[in-house]
């Protein structure tokens, strides 16, 4: 009898578990089955969250273009959903591969971007396959018009925001007219700028441009300051010419009413009212006339009278002169 051979353990025991995996072939297979099952039935579960919407498809053709948040369930393998960003802002760039002609005929360089905001998402799916590219694409027709009837001087300097805002309107009509369901929120010019070998007379021309419009708005601050001064002169001449006639009036008022007030009592009493204007035309007279007094008794000091209120002040007499006659003595009996 011939002795068998001995199996390695390992052996062994591989030919073991193969038996087993063997007699459970059925349920080890549905085992597997039932986890790709759940596998597939869990892949249908989708989150959608706050800010988010999105875009259902069944069989390749959309049945819901605003799937609202929260937690939504498809079909597997039939149907696919396409979550997007409503709130955010996206960006499109533009203008990277063009050279440009303006009405007089010189190249520019001008590149931006445009920002957009998605407003339905169902929409901006289907309306075109490569919506980015629609929007791209419009921008660079706008621009490229919009540049061909003006000035390269205009371009670079005060056109600027008037191109910008051609290209947005000119966007969301485009955008409006394809469905696409967008609403376009801004459009920003990067780079505006002439060829390279013609930079350095560009900026020339620039540097005048600014130089002229320094001393433009210089003059028009000196004139506006030299017209405010001109104005307040005037109103002082003016404020002080009205105190004056004002002033002028009252007195006149004032002489009107005194001389009414007289004319009323010199029709009362005549001989008393040309008395007082006596009285008043001398005073009037005597204000600056001076009154010297003599005494009496032979002395040589006499009095000054200041008739305006001054002082009585005596003043000596000047000496008799030498050509006077002395009085001479009388002989004695």
């Amino acid at each position: 009898m011939n002795e068998q051979q001995a199996v390695p353990r390992h052996v062994a025991a591989i030919q073991r578990i193969s038996a087993a995996v063997y007699a459970q072939r059925r349920a080890i297979v549905l085992a597997i089955l039932g986890v790709i099952a759940a596998g597939v039935i869990a892949s249908g579960i989708h989150v959608i969250h706050n800010g988010q919407r999105g875009v259902l498809r069944r069989f390749g053709r959309v049945t819901n273009g605003s799937v609202a948040p929260g937690v939504s369930y498809i079909i597997p393998v039939a149907e696919r959903l396409d979550v997007m960003d409503t709130g955010a802002v996206n960006t499109v760039a533009f203008g990277e591969s063009l050279a440009l002609i303006s009405g007089d005929e010189n190249l520019v360089n001008v590149t931006g971007q445009v920002q957009y905001r998605v407003d339905d998402p169902g929409r901006f799916t289907t309306a075109a396959s490569q919506p980015e590219d629609l929007i791209r694409s419009v921008a660079e027709e706008v621009l490229t018009r919009e540049v061909s009837w003006r000035r390269v001087d205009d371009i670079l300097t005060t056109d600027r925001s008037a191109l910008q805002e051609s290209i947005r309107r000119g966007e969301q009509s485009a955008a409006d007219r394809a469905g696409v369901g967008v609403t376009i929120i801004d459009v920003a010019l990067n780079v505006v700028s002439p060829p390279p070998e013609a930079r350095s007379s560009f900026a020339a021309v620039s540097d005048a441009a600014s130089e002229r419009e320094k001393k433009i708005n210089e003059a028009q601050g000196k004139a506006a300051q030299s017209l405010s001064l001109a104005s307040a002169e005037a109103d002082e001449k003016r404020r002080s010419a009205e105190a004056s006639a004002t002033e002028q009036t009252e007195s006149a008022r004032s002489a009107a009413a005194s001389f009414t007030a007289l004319a009323a009592e010199a029709r009362k009493a005549r001989p008393a009212a040309r008395q007082r204007l006596y009285r008043k035309a001398v005073t009037q007279l005597l204000q600056s006339a001076r009154v010297v007094i003599l005494p009496g008794d032979g002395s040589r000091e006499h009095l000054r009278l200041d008739l305006n209120g001054g002082n009585v002040n005596p003043i000596p007499l000047p000496s008799p002169s030498a050509t006077e006659p002395q009085p001479q003595p009388k002989p004695e009996p």
